[in-house]
């Protein structure tokens, strides 16, 4: 995936001496050939820009890494993980750049002692789910700004039946488009917290429900960096890496319904969720699968789901309801208030979390002051 300016920000930095052999190193514009050319030089700037404040003073050509997903980089273990790369050409030195950690041996060692003043100068303490949080409003903003351009579009181009038919449609993708964001929202937040937890001691008291994963010590054997260690790993069966655990809770989370993943990330933090605004969300999750597996009608299970006998909407003159069976339609003014809703509970629920939480990780203050806040 490309960086973008808020994701580039908490890209992990590293240098390295040396890399002789760059024929591994693939150029972006060929890695990344499916993505439209504009975006990648985008890219590429603002890896540039990341490396410059680490101490690359220009030189040399930014280039893709690419690790299999079997070194055990990353949290999926289907997915490969790309890193940046560029070698300054007048002393050597490798500058990395990787969405995820590089926990290796070597390459820690290396960093260990790579702490410029001028950069740590630069760090500023931010919450464990700030870059989630600053990811969904900047996509929530610009779902919004894109919708409404498509609205404004539409009126000024189109007459007749058409019209509303194409404004349907335009309604039903963005509000599946938010509401997949949503999902996607909690479940980077319940990342979080799983480290949190889990890899960081939970020095916090988390509580974390029960996992609903099959455990087997076995499969989550250590790396060994050496053949005595590899001798003690085998003959201790019971041991199991975190980084393992983490991963099959989270990946059993993400198949979790909605409601249990509510209840899992809230309950962990013991955050009480605006009943009325949760509900409105809630409602759209709902009629985005009425939309998707009831082919747009709304059934009775969702209706019992939401304690409900009809789903009350909003449109420009006040609001209309849909009954059992009815033909969902989504209005314009719908679509709006979702995204403001959306942006009220992420930084509400930042807020509870960054007082929950005390703050144990660093960010930028330049991304500190482009970071989206309520739109």
């Amino acid at each position: 995936m490309l960086p973008t300016q808020i994701s580039i920000k908490s890209y992990h930095i590293y240098s390295y001496t040396f890399l002789d052999d760059l024929s591994c190193v693939k150029a972006p514009h060929d890695y990344f050939a499916y993505e439209e050319q504009y975006k990648i030089d985008d890219a590429i700037r603002l890896v540039s820009e990341r490396f410059k404040e680490y101490g690359w003073e220009g030189d040399g050509s930014i280039g893709i890494i690419w690790l299999p997903p079997f070194v055990d980089v990353g949290i999926e273990d289907t997915w490969e993980t790309c890193i940046w790369h560029v070698k300054q050409q007048n002393n050597g030195i490798s500058f990395l750049a990787c969405d995820v950690p590089l926990d290796f041996k070597r390459l820690k060692a290396q960093n260990e002692e790579f702490a410029p003043s001028d950069i740590v100068a630069n760090l500023i303490p931010i919450s464990i789910i700030e870059t989630c949080v600053n990811w969904f409003i900047k996509a929530v903003n610009d779902i919004e700004k894109e919708f409404i351009s498509s609205i404004s579009f539409l009126a000024d181009s189109f007459i007749g039946d058409i019209t509303n038919t194409i404004k349907q449609n335009l309604t039903a993708h963005y509000q599946n488009v938010l509401v997949r964001y949503f999902q996607e929202f909690l479940d980077e937040c319940y990342l979080k917290i799983l480290i949190e937890a889990i890899d960081n001691g939970n020095p916090h008291k988390i509580k974390l429900r029960k996992a609903q994963i099959k455990v087997d010590p076995a499969y989550y054997l250590p790396e060994a960096d050496d053949e005595d260690e590899k001798e003690v790993i085998n003959s201790a069966s019971t041991w199991f890496t975190i980084k393992g655990l983490i991963t099959d809770m989270w990946k059993a989370y993400k198949w979790e319904p909605f409601k249990s993943k509510a209840d899992m990330l809230f309950k962990s933090l013991d955050y009480t969720v605006n009943a009325d605004d949760f509900f409105e969300i809630k409602k759209h999750v709902i009629i985005r699968n009425c939309m998707q597996h009831h082919e747009g009608c709304l059934d009775r299970d969702s209706l019992k789901q939401l304690g409900r006998e009809r789903v009350e909407m909003k449109k420009e003159d006040g609001m209309y309801s849909i009954e059992v069976w009815q033909p969902i339609k989504i209005t314009e003014q719908e679509i709006c208030s979702l995204c403001e809703l959306l942006k009220k509970f992420a930084n509400e629920f930042h807020t509870y979390v960054n007082q929950r939480i005390p703050t144990v990780h660093y960010m930028s203050k330049t991304t500190q002051q482009d970071a989206p806040t309520d739109g």
